[in-house]
């Protein structure tokens, strides 16, 4: 069994009475508590202290120190009140030193994760995670380096932390960016894990100033870091296509422009600026070749000889992982398989289609995942229309993740642009490295059960609504002669939420081509129909792809129209039947938690997994992210992966 290193924690505090009991609450909740937490109110005012000091009462392990007050509120008192806490735990015997914001929160295994990480490889100096901001933005790793690790918290290996000499003080920010960059010059690797997210409740760089000041203010740090100009043209170019739209980046430029102009003063040694500004370019090289953004694209590092050691050990140790290669296998859907890895399916919904299996060692076809392309102007994108098969007993999410990372590099090598989401057909278990992921999922009912019982998981007040439906007439009809009236129907339901349909012919072309193994039902009232189910099937699973519904329709009709799909999917010896698409923690009293109660008080149980997308070219993501907010609000990934939250 795996033996968790012990840590110590340091939290510099300045008047942080509005957050740090939150703080205090998630590193008492940790299943891998700290030795010592030595907490440093840095001349708080505002009853930070006392919050400290009723928790550090009933828990010996957390330490108040407290700093003079000063006026000033700069980076470097952080780093001086850091020290001050550091000096408290120099003398105990731990493994791990961590930085924490009093101002962040995660979940009660967030410390474990990470210890566990730095467990398994030797070569690791600085861990962290990624963080989620009060305005619902997380760093977007196709275009940060994972290597780069946020100060909202910094977990270091202890030599790592005493080789780099600590913290630097620097009053203009960046303490945090030294030391990750100073850690990889020393021959340390740096790596943030994107598995778990923590919540940062102050937007970064806002204590003292607005979101376009904070801008500014970084642009002025990039400068004086060492940041390289080109790079810095790029990213003020990226950030314009990010929240506040366009003036955020130009006072991200704004900020390098004037410190360049006013020679503002290094805040770096020339040989740390060198090593970043050629970080940088070597990245922008990959960028914009299309290649993976991350620490196996990152170039040559300097290793030390302990290191090189460190590695050595690390290869004999590891046990053997069985990757999947990638590579085209020829179609053999049949009926047990989910209806959209069909060549019918597959063939409607795109300009070019296939299979991809997973092989192993042995080669021995394991896994297959459908997918298809979708050309217009100037784009090639692959979109995958159902999560990755199994043939061969289970995958473990290991062997998943390796063949989803061969898969990228086969469509690297076919000169696709981009892996755009699923819309909501594929669900993954797990993710390939350096996508972007958003956490999703869906409703499913068992149907391998008497009706009695199926009714019986419904909802009570559901139950009374499919009575009240039938009492009043509305009756569930079946058959393909209502598929322009349902059509009309989902496009008005869809224009109602301000999302655009797909045109009558590319519907009517998918649903003919399916043949046996589609339903539509529609719930009709003295002859108008009130709701309506365009559902493919196959043995394993029916989905229901569309539905669509009158503003004002007879009360029960669509409880009533589910049930009878549900009923007569059963009769006919389906397994499952998927209620297709769920949004996780949906905002309250919003359209999309309306949608997941409706699902959920059918019985069906949550099944959780990802969405994701992946770019091999960033502009051209650029560009395709953009045009996709503007016209729809963002694709489901960009709408939802702020909430990536652990597995």
């Amino acid at each position: 069994m795996l033996t968790l290193p012990t840590y110590v924690l340091i939290t510099p505090a300045r008047d942080e009475a509005q957050f740090i009991e939150l703080t205090i609450k998630s590193v008492v909740a940790q299943s891998a508590r700290p030795i010592k937490w030595v907490i440093v109110s840095d001349g708080s005012t505002d009853g930070t202290d006392e919050i400290v000091s009723k928790y550090a009462a009933d828990h010996p392990w957390i330490q108040l120190v407290r700093m003079p007050e000063r006026r000033e509120r700069h980076f470097a008192g952080k780093v001086h009140a850091f020290n001050a806490g550091y000096a408290r735990v120099r003398d105990l015997e731990y493994e791990v030193v961590g930085s924490l914001d009093g101002d962040a929160s995660f979940d009660q295994d967030y410390f474990s994760f990470l210890l566990r990480n730095l467990a398994e490889d030797p070569t690791l100096g600085l861990v962290g995670t990624p963080f989620k901001d009060m305005g619902g933005e997380i760093y977007d790793y196709r275009f940060v380096s994972i290597e780069h690790v946020s100060g909202v918290c910094q977990l270091f290996r202890r030599k790592c932390f005493e080789e780099i000499g600590g913290y630097v003080p620097v009053k203009g920010g960046g303490v945090d960016l030294i030391a990750v960059i100073t850690a990889r010059m020393k021959g340390w690797k740096t790596r943030t894990f994107t598995d778990k997210v923590c919540l940062h409740h102050r937007q970064i760089g806002t204590a003292q100033h607005d979101p376009l000041m904070a801008r500014f203010r970084t642009g002025v740090a990039d400068y004086a870091l060492g940041g390289h100009p080109i790079w810095e043209l790029s990213r003020t170019i990226y950030q314009m296509t990010r929240r506040p739209f366009i003036v955020g980046g130009l006072a991200l430029g704004a900020g390098y422009g004037w410190a360049l102009v006013t020679r503002v003063q290094k805040a770096v040694p020339p040989d740390l600026a060198q090593f970043r500004r050629a970080e940088q370019m070597r990245r922008l090289r990959n960028f914009f070749k299309g290649s993976h953004i991350g620490p196996a694209m990152e170039g040559p590092k300097r290793v030390s000889s302990t290191n090189r050691y460190r590695v050595q050990m690390m290869g004999l140790e590891s046990e053997k992982v069985n990757n999947l290669k990638a590579i085209p296998v020829e179609i053999k859907w049949h009926s047990c398989m989910p209806i959209y890895a069909s060549e019918a399916f597959l063939k409607s919904v795109g300009d070019q289609y296939g299979w991809i299996g997973g092989t192993d060692d042995s080669a021995q076809l394991r896994c297959v995942l459908p997918y298809t392309v979708i050309r217009k102007p100037g784009f090639r994108m692959v979109r995958f229309r159902v999560e990755t098969i199994p043939l061969e007993g289970e995958l473990d999410l290991g062997e998943e993740r390796s063949f989803l990372n061969s898969a990228i590099e086969y469509f690297r090598s076919t000169g696709a642009d981009m892996i755009i989401p699923s819309g909501n057909t594929a669900i993954f278990r797990t993710y390939p490295d350096g996508a972007a992921v958003a956490p999703y999922g869906t409703f499913v009912t068992d149907l391998d059960q008497t009706e009695e019982a199926l009714m019986s998981e419904i909802r009570r007040s559901y139950r009374q609504n499919i009575r009240r439906a039938i009492a009043a007439g509305v009756q569930i009809k079946c058959g393909l002669e209502y598929l322009e009236s349902s059509y009309c129907l989902v496009a008005e339901t869809l224009r109602r939420s301000g999302v655009t349909f797909k045109t009558y012919s590319e519907l009517k072309r998918t649903v003919l081509s399916l043949g046996e193994y589609v339903k539509i039902f529609v719930a009709e009232h003295d002859g108008v129909i009130q709701g309506c189910m365009v559902s493919p099937f196959s043995e394993c699973t029916a989905y229901s792809w569309y539905t669509g519904s009158r503003p004002e329709r007879v009360w029960g009709s669509m409880h009533l129209l589910f049930w009878e799909a549900i009923r007569q999917f059963r009769a006919m010896g389906i397994k499952h039947f998927n209620f297709q698409g769920a949004r996780i923690n949906p905002e309250q009293g919003s359209k999309q938690e309306g949608i997941m109660t409706f699902k959920k008080r059918f019985g069906g149980r949550l099944v959780q997994g990802y969405m994701w997308k992946y770019s091999f070219r960033p502009l051209k993501s650029i560009v395709y992210s953009v045009a996709v907010r503007i016209l729809k609000g963002g694709d489901i990934v960009d709408q939802e992966h702020h909430k990536l939250v652990s597995k």
